[in-house]
């Protein structure tokens, strides 16, 4: 049986809690679409991220830090070239299950697929569940 996760004020976690962190991945990757579109540097754009922000914070500015290791691995693992909308996700979910150690694989695979799909539909949310499970 798996240990139940606890909040910092030791309370089991609620769905409020995994709802902030679908939330935490879209604007992680609308926050890397801007920064990619317009070159602005991305901890500038980060003035009302919300509750989530250190999250929030980490992936954006990991992609930032390992953007051509994350587009060299996305160029391998991709059988097309992502388009405008699914490229920042795909970032922000290969960012996340390569380099941050304190997210379970399937929570990153799962939200971030889940952030794409609420904003830009199922197509590209499939195509993106496919590169992210490679």
């Amino acid at each position: 049986m798996a240990p139940r996760r606890l909040c910092a004020a030791g309370k089991k976690m609620n769905r409020s809690i995994s709802r902030q962190s679908v939330n935490a991945r879209a604007v992680a990757a609308e926050l890397v679409g801007r920064w990619l579109r317009t070159g602005l540097f991305p901890g500038r754009m980060m003035a009302d991220v919300g509750p989530a922000r250190a999250f929030v914070m980490e992936m954006v500015l990991g992609v930032a830090r390992r953007r051509r290791a994350l587009e060299w691995v996305l160029g391998r693992v991709a059988s097309r070239k992502p388009d405008q909308k699914s490229e920042p996700c795909a970032l922000v979910g290969l960012y996340q299950l390569l380099f941050m150690d304190d997210v379970q694989p399937y929570a990153a695979v799962n939200e971030t697929v889940q952030g794409l799909k609420a904003r830009h539909g199922e197509k590209s949310a499939g195509w993106l569940n496919a590169v992210l499970r490679r």
